[in-house]
């Protein structure tokens, strides 16, 4: 697994690929699907699922109280759009399903400002250059409260998993009417709060493994994006030295392809496109893509090495083709896969995070990092020299512990990129509320990153010294007193561009229930687990402020459980 792909302070572990099923869609406005691409799955049997808390009760029991109330007020046009909204958020929140409680508060926390939008748009005098607008907006206000909410509610109350995809796309459909008529223009089609533009990760071919197409064998589609996929990687430069292990790779699939293909017509299973074995096929696909992908990653090392010491490189190019050959031997490939991945993972080469601003005199550093630049750069030359001189002697021990020290630099580089975030608009806490998948206060994250700077410079102070057991334990106990910041940070590197044009308030809340997640959305299999994530800091807070100890905790415990599985499933070297 290669670090660049991962998240660098937490765990190593593998990252499972999973491919999206057929029928889910992608809300675009009210039509369209993206149901093909790979997003990543995290373990949704690791934990139990948490239990609505005494947050979660009060709000749903204060929402029905409103409903009480409203049932008492006089009929009117506002009235019906009112109860509603609020009929929604109460069944959601009764839900034994978290990713529909997080949809409960969602809708729940908006509901005063949808209430006085309401009453903006029935007002008794409108200016006539506004009438036109506000007439529209009546009339999606009346399609968003005629239409009964009962197929909601059923697909609230279930506990079917299949159930709770259906309710993505029927929620969508009634929350979309709102959406435009708040927004205020029409056909307003929302950017998605399910970012697509991936991570690398979840791109990489090599983070497929064998078994995860056995989950997807009815994804007839995505083989063909696997063996496109192929074609670009097999389209990129790479050194002569590898190029006669490529050109045995695809000759060997397309071997392989051809003899599916045959197969399957001799199957009479509709046509020499779909092959027998879905899953085989999917499977041999996506292992020769991630070949092909080790190949381009062996050959761009060399030319890192070859970067700082050209002496080297021959060398270096011999041992990446002793490396790649064997993956053209079916009884070797699992070994060479292992030393391959191995190698990519821990081999310091790489840009660290804000390493060009630490080359350019004129950038500005986040503290601590700003006072130690002429410390830091020849630190970082001086160990690649060494990893490049010990890797080519076969010095594995010394390689090793030369990476482990990288490992830990970035780790430290990553987050004083994160410390300084704190602005109102853009800091990780403020971002990630925009996304579908969370609902932590942003106070509750960005007030906690504050404490990051003294730590990080007594870790670069141990990590100069090169004491990287004092280095690694000062971040270790600031991640043991913030585990959630921790995670935040992780998940706002990865989707931080993607979330910071989103819209936010009301517009942004419903803008996350009228997007269904497509496979191409992060995380789309580990939306339980984040929603709970939000969800359980809500308890926990209120258990704090009411001096609930014991509850609090409980709680306090099953979010380090639930930030460990988010933690292991976004891992990266440690």
């Amino acid at each position: 697994m290669r670090p660049r792909f991962a998240l660098t302070w937490l765990a190593a572990v593998a990252i499972a690929l999973m491919l999206s099923r057929p029928g889910s869609a992608q809300m675009q406005g009210a039509k369209g699907s993206d149901r093909d691409a790979p997003g990543i799955a995290l373990d949704l049997d690791a934990l139990p699922i948490a239990e609505a808390g005494p947050a979660n009760r009060r709000l749903e029991a204060s929402i029905r109280e409103e409903l009480q109330s409203l049932a008492q007020e006089s009929d009117g046009p506002e009235l019906l759009p009112r109860r509603r909204l609020r009929e929604l958020a109460a069944a959601l929140l009764a839900s034994p399903n978290p990713e529909a409680r997080l949809a409960g508060w969602r809708l729940a926390r908006i509901r005063l400002a949808v209430d006085r939008f309401i009453e903006q748009v029935h007002r008794p005098e409108i200016p006539a250059a506004e009438r036109r607008q506000v007439e529209w907006q009546r009339v999606l206000l009346r399609r968003f409260a005629e239409p009964t909410a009962e197929r909601v509610y059923e697909l609230a109350a279930s506990e079917d998993r299949h159930d709770h995809e259906r309710l993505d796309e029927e929620l969508a459909w009634r929350i979309a009417p709102l959406l435009e008529a708040l927004a205020g223009e029409p056909d307003r089609m929302p950017p998605s709060h399910w970012p697509s533009k991936r991570r690398p990760s979840a791109t990489s071919p090599r983070r497929v493994l064998d078994a995860d197409a056995e989950a997807a064998d009815q994804e007839i589609d995505a083989l063909a994006a696997w063996n496109a996929e192929a074609e670009r990687l097999a389209g990129l430069p790479l050194r002569r030295e590898l190029l006669a292990v490529r050109a045995t790779l695809r000759k060997q699939q397309k071997l392989a392809e051809a003899r599916r293909r045959a197969a399957n017509r001799d199957e009479g299973d509709g046509g020499d496109e779909v092959p027998v074995d879905r899953a085989a096929a999917l499977a041999a696909a996506a292992a020769h893509a991630a070949d092909l992908e080790r190949l381009v990653e062996l050959s761009t090392l060399v030319d890192r090495v070859a970067a700082i010491d050209r002496r080297a490189a021959p060398v270096a190019a011999t041992k990446v083709r002793g490396l790649a050959a064997p993956l053209a031997e079916p009884l070797q490939r699992p070994q060479a896969v292992r030393q391959i991945d191995r190698l990519l993972a821990t081999e310091p080469l790489r840009l660290l995070p804000g390493e060009p601003a630490l080359r350019d005199p004129e950038a500005p550093l986040p503290d601590p990092i700003a006072g130690r630049r002429d410390e830091i750069v020849p630190s970082i030359d001086l160990a690649r020299r060494e990893w490049v001189d010990a890797w080519i002697r076969g010095d594995d021990g010394t390689a090793d512990a030369v990476a482990s020290s990288i490992r830990t630099l970035r780790r430290l580089l990553a987050l004083a990129a994160a410390a300084p975030s704190t602005a109102v608009e853009g800091s990780p806490g403020r971002r990630l509320e925009r996304w579908a998948a969370w609902i932590v206060p942003a106070e509750a994250i960005d007030g906690t990153i504050t404490t990051l700077p003294p730590r990080l410079a007594l870790a670069l102070e141990a990590w100069q010294r090169r004491d990287l057991a004092t280095a690694n334990q000062r971040m270790q106990e600031w991640e043991r007193q913030a585990p959630l910041t921790a995670t935040a940070l992780s998940l706002d590197q990865a989707l931080g561009p993607a979330l910071t044009p989103l819209a936010g308030g009301a517009v942004g809340d419903l803008e996350c229930l009228v997007t269904v997640p497509g496979g191409s959305a992060l995380l789309p299999g580990g939306r339980r687990v984040l929603a709970e994530l939000g969800l359980l800091r809500h308890e926990l807070d209120l258990a704090e402020r009411e001096g609930r100890r014991e509850d609090a905790e409980r709680f306090r415990a099953q979010l380090s459980a639930r930030v460990a599985v988010v933690a292991e499933s976004l891992g990266s070297t440690p």
